[in-house]
């Protein structure tokens, strides 16, 4: 039987980018991430759109929503029985060859899918609003964006929350790092 704990996490140094790149892309930072997504995107009510829905995907801008969005599906596969039914990526442009899709995965998806969108970090907020946009443009309906981290700087949530009128999600805040009151959930074979 699993339970899932906490450990606190020092203060980063003032040199050190608020990034999670270095941790999401090491195995039990992808397995957390994952894990942490799926259960913020499942939760029913104001704060995830998971219960309410049964054809949910999560997907965002590429390079920064890949391994989210991998290791969401992936662990919402293994732990949640598919509860997500699949991921998608929106490149900058569309491809001049092959499929030329602006979205990967998008065939997938039935016309007003419900999407969950994600990034990396929040900043400016434009990368999860041209992700956004995209879905919409697509057909899909945005209901809930989520990052990693909020950097908490150029009014980035706030940018997303006008554009979309939906849920703004951070696992983690700019703060929490800063401060060293950042908890990571961990799990443990007890």
């Amino acid at each position: 039987k699993k339970h899932v704990s906490t450990t606190p996490l020092a203060p980063l140094p003032a040199q050190d980018p608020i990034s999670p790149w270095s941790s999401i892309l090491y195995q039990r930072g992808s397995i957390s991430a994952g894990g942490l997504a799926t259960l913020t995107v499942g939760t029913p009510g104001p704060s995830g759109i998971g219960g309410l829905f049964s054809s949910l995907a999560i997907g965002g801008l590429t390079l920064g929503a890949d391994p989210l969005v991998a290791s969401t599906i992936a662990w919402a596969h293994t732990h949640m029985n598919q509860y997500l039914t699949t991921g998608f990526l929106v490149r900058a442009e569309a491809k001049g060859h092959g499929a030329q899709d602006l979205i990967v995965g998008a065939k997938h998806l039935p016309d007003d899918s419900l999407t969950a969108i994600c990034d990396d970090v929040i900043t400016s907020g434009g990368s999860m609003i041209d992700a956004g946009k995209a879905a919409q443009a697509r057909g899909f309906r945005v209901g809930l964006c989520l990052a990693v981290v909020d950097r908490e700087e150029n009014e980035g949530r706030q940018k997303i929350e006008t554009e979309f009128g939906v849920p703004v999600v951070s696992i983690f805040t700019r703060a929490e790092f800063e401060t060293g009151t950042l908890v990571v959930p961990h799990q443990s074979a007890t």
